[in-house]
C-alpha cells in the first residue's frame, strides 16, 4: 500500500495514477470505463436518432416529450463523463428517475411513465406523453431544453415552446380529450 504524504509532487502523482490506468499496448482504461459504463444511455440515444433522424430532414415537427426525453438523456451521458450533478436537472429528471438512480448508485434509472419499457425491449420507442410532469407554479411543462434552446434560437424561440409543448400535450392526451 502506497500511503501519499502531503510533500509528494504533483507530477509524482501523476505519473503513478497514469501508469496505472494505462495498458501495456499504451491504450488508456479509463476513456473505454466511460464508454461501457454509458454505453446503455448511448444506444438509446442512437435508438431516437435512428426513429427520427428521417423526420429531421424532412422538416417534419417532432413530439417535444420526445425532444425532452433525449434531452434528459444526453444529461445524463454528460452526468456519465463529468461526475458534476450541475448537469442534472433534478426537478424533472427526478419524475424520470434518472437522476435519482444516477445520485443513488451512479446508474441511470428510467421510468415506464417516460418510455414504454415493453417497447423498448422490441427496439421500438414509444413516449408516453399524456403524464407528463407540470410545474405547478406556472403551469409549464417541465423542460430541460430551456436554456439551450434561449442560447441557439432565443429567447422568443423559448417562449414560443411551451405554449407549443401545452398545445401538443392537450391535443394527444386522453384526458384533455374527453
Amino acid at each position: 500500500m502506497v500511503i501519499f504524504q502531503p510533500d509528494v509532487s504533483l507530477t509524482l502523482l501523476i505519473n503513478l495514477v497514469e501508469q496505472k490506468f494505462n495498458l501495456a499496448d499504451g491504450t488508456q482504461i479509463i476513456p473505454d470505463l466511460f464508454k461501457y459504463a454509458s454505453y446503455p444511455v448511448t444506444a438509446l440515444i442512437d435508438l431516437f436518432w435512428e426513429k427520427y433522424n428521417r423526420q429531421l430532414c424532412t422538416g417534419s415537427v417532432i413530439d417535444p416529450c420526445t425532444i425532452e426525453v433525449v434531452s434528459m438523456l444526453e444529461h445524463t451521458l454528460n452526468y456519465a463523463h463529468t461526475g458534476n450533478a450541475a448537469v442534472l436537472c433534478k426537478k424533472l429528471m427526478d419524475c424520470s428517475w434518472l437522476s435519482l438512480g444516477l445520485l443513488a448508485d451512479g446508474f441511470p434509472a428510467l421510468s415506464d411513465a417516460f418510455i414504454a419499457l415493453g417497447a423498448l425491449s422490441m427496439e421500438q420507442l414509444v413516449v408516453r406523453s399524456d403524464s407528463w410532469p407540470v410545474d405547478s407554479q406556472v403551469c409549464h411543462p417541465l423542460m430541460l431544453s430551456k436554456r439551450s434552446q434561449q442560447l441557439t434560437y432565443g429567447k422568443a424561440h423559448y417562449e414560443v415552446s411551451p405554449v407549443t409543448f401545452l398545445l401538443h400535450k392537450m391535443t394527444t392526451c386522453s384526458k384533455c380529450t374527453k
